[in-house]
């Protein structure tokens, strides 16, 4: 890979390391690798004007094989061969009238470039031999967070690592040491006193700025805190922490590759440079929390994994959040070789709540929203508390009003709910009741700041007239209902995948409100594939130390 700035354990995993819940969905797969034949016609991937002067950037795929997909074959290619054919097509182009400028030369997993040129250009370039396909450089984007504070983070928050038994590996002396994870993603804090043990001096490469310091967005840096990115250090703490809490392989060695700049977006073109980066940084396991809404197994992305996984690096990728529908997985969770994860959220208890006040008003819609733990929510049951209006819940609000020791009543509306009970929290209420803004039910949100119940547009209304005729007092029911085993989430992609019905996700892994690392230091909790996803790279690791010869094929299915 070149940019424009350089040239250049017994057979059951299970068993043997107690890995068990990295749960399995089997594979048939009708096609091999590869999309179009040489010699075919090109294949146009993208909507496009070609009568448009608008500039584009798009991907471009040789016939020339790259230098690792012939190797496989037990062909011969070379940088320089597709170097000069590279040159040729371009010059080509500009003889009949084209311009475009290189962005990104690829060259080991996948053959071809991006490029910058106009739409009308794009016939053009399709009528020179040469071209197998042309591609749009899609967007990837991350997922919001939720944050804690670094003091009130504690190793029991940590609940994926020992629901899927890593525990156990420790205890047999595999912790990850001596592999290498890639880290694909919007960089990673490597200052985070539990992630430094596991970089070196040579920490990755940002593709975003191209240097070689591969940090994260961090809000210092940006006018507009919500440009600061965290997705890239929190996946690298579910693979390799090693602080309050600790990562699925805490000993394993991360290298980080920033594809994901300001507010979390990127593009292709950097993504497969990114792979092919890590590939021949010496990678043993890359990790791909990011994805894009292109079901196709034939996309950049999908065949650079394929020829990772063929050069026996092991690849894991995040399936998608677009879920629960079928054919919504997206590449690079559509390769045909890499290990595409789903989410899962782990067992779970439901509790039920009510409420009453001194009138003879009943609030039948009241159920529980989230709450901190437990036992907060559970130390409120048989208590009667003042409550007071909140109003949105914005921090101006609470600071005109004595909510300590209080129920704070709030309206949905203008703030996230998370963001609403943590203002509840800072000005010292002891929990919150939610009331709806519009007909319907609010979600269920776990680690809310304070127990919070939420409530219906009209039972809020009549809690709102309690409190204008005198009643001011709430008096809360809380307990235990049932319990929620294992579930594979709403918002997990599914597949097939289109062209070859490839069923995917290969395996599911918990990906619900999971707590790891973010700048500042600190902790947050986020949920997607893209948290499940480190948890599988992190138990591959787990793997290869105690298994350092076994092929990908070996690691793919012992996880299976």
């Amino acid at each position: 890979m070149k940019n424009k700035f350089t040239s250049i354990l017994a057979g059951s995993m299970s068993l043997l390391l107690g890995i068990s819940s990295v749960s399995s969905i089997s594979q048939v797969s009708a096609e091999g690798n590869g999309g179009n034949s040489e010699g075919s016609s090109p294949k146009l991937h993208l909507d496009s004007d070609l009568l448009s002067d608008d500039i584009l950037t798009v991907i471009v795929e040789l016939e020339e094989e790259a230098v690792l997909q012939a190797k496989q074959q037990g062909r011969t290619q070379s940088e320089f061969r597709l170097s000069v054919e590279r040159e040729r097509i371009l010059n080509e182009l500009a003889a009949a009238g084209g311009q475009a400028e290189v962005n990104q030369e690829y060259d080991q997993l996948f053959s071809g470039f991006s490029v910058d040129l106009s739409e009308s250009d794009i016939g053009k370039l399709l009528m020179i031999e040469g071209v197998k396909s042309v591609y749009p450089d899609q967007e990837y984007e991350v997922t919001d967070t939720q944050q804690f504070d670094v003091n009130e983070v504690t190793p029991e928050m940590l609940d994926s690592a020992p629901y899927i038994e890593a525990f156990e590996a420790w205890d047999t002396g595999y912790t990850g040491k001596g592999v290498t994870v890639a880290v694909i993603d919007t960089g990673v804090d490597y200052t985070h006193p539990a992630l430094v043990h596991a970089f070196g001096d040579y920490k990755g490469w940002d593709f975003v700025d191209n240097d070689d310091d591969p940090q994260e967005t961090l809000i210092e840096d940006v006018l507009n805190p919500a440009l600061a990115t965290n997705h890239g250090t929190h996946v690298a703490g579910t693979i390799a922490g090693n602080g309050q809490i600790k990562g699925v392989a805490p000993d394993a060695n991360l290298l980080a590759y920033r594809v994901l700049g300001p507010g979390g977006s990127g593009t292709t073109s950097d993504v497969v440079a990114a792979i092919e980066r890590a590939v021949e940084d010496g990678a043993d396991i890359m990790n791909l929390s990011l994805g894009a809404t292109v079901n196709n197994p034939d996309f950049p992305t999908s065949i650079a994994l394929d020829t990772a996984m063929g050069e026996g690096v092991v690849a894991v990728t995040a399936n998608g959040n677009a879920g629960p529908q079928n054919w919504t997985a997206g590449s690079p969770g559509t390769s045909r070789d890499a290990i595409s994860v789903g989410a899962t959220q782990l067992p779970y208890n439901v509790f039920e709540a009510s409420v009453n006040t001194e009138s003879a008003q009943v609030f039948p819609s009241i159920e529980v929203m989230g709450y901190p733990g437990e036992d907060a929510l559970l130390a409120l049951n048989g208590q009667t508390l003042e409550y007071v209006y909140a109003g949105l819940g914005s921090p101006e609000e609470f600071a005109s009003l004595d909510v300590e020791g209080k129920i704070a009543l709030i309206q949905r509306g203008e703030y996230p709910f998370v963001e609403k009970a943590q203002n509840a929290a800072e000005a010292g209420a002891v929990g919150a009741i939610l009331f709806n803004n519009v007909a319907g039910t609010q979600p269920e949100i776990p680690g809310m700041a304070v127990p919070t119940l939420m409530a219906s547009l009209e039972d809020g209304q009549k809690l709102l007239q309690d409190l204008e005729n005198g009643f001011n007092t709430v008096t809360i029911e809380a307990s235990f209902s049932h319990i929620v085993g294992e579930t594979v989430a709403d918002f997990s992609s599914r597949g097939p995948v289109m062209t070859n019905w490839m069923i995917k996700p290969d395996v599911v892994a918990p990906g619900v409100s999971i707590i790891s690392t973010v700048p500042g230091p600190a902790y947050a909790s986020l949920q997607g594939t893209s948290m499940a996803a480190p948890h599988v790279a992190g138990a591959a690791a787990l793997i290869l130390e105690a298994h350092p010869d076994w092929s990908v094929d070996f690691v793919k299915a012992a996880l299976t």
